[in-house]
């Protein structure tokens, strides 16, 4: 069951070392998607996909946002490098 194993890994995430990625992509449509994930050692779980095509230029304070408002939402401990995963998106 999905939902049982998105629930094993929030459940982990307060005792686990986690990361939070993003992925930017262009579809066929030429749309501009972000999606969301959270890893950790039990695995990976998709979060959010988000269409920003009408806001490129706006991409980086978006996710920069995204991941502060995701850290406060979930009161998790930050216990990854923030600066490191905006650069590579910032670099797609």
């Amino acid at each position: 069951d999905v939902k049982a194993y998105c629930d094993e890994l929030k459940l982990s995430w307060k005792d686990t070392r986690w990361s939070v990625m993003a992925d930017r992509w262009t579809d066929m449509k030429n749309k501009t998607l972000v999606n969301f994930l959270v890893y950790c050692p039990i695995g990976t779980m998709f979060l959010k996909s988000i269409n920003l095509s009408d806001t490129p230029k706006r991409l980086w304070m978006f996710c920069v946002r995204f991941f502060i408002k995701l850290y406060k939402k979930l009161g998790l401990r930050m216990t990854c490098n923030l600066s490191l995963i905006m650069q590579q998106i910032k670099t797609c």
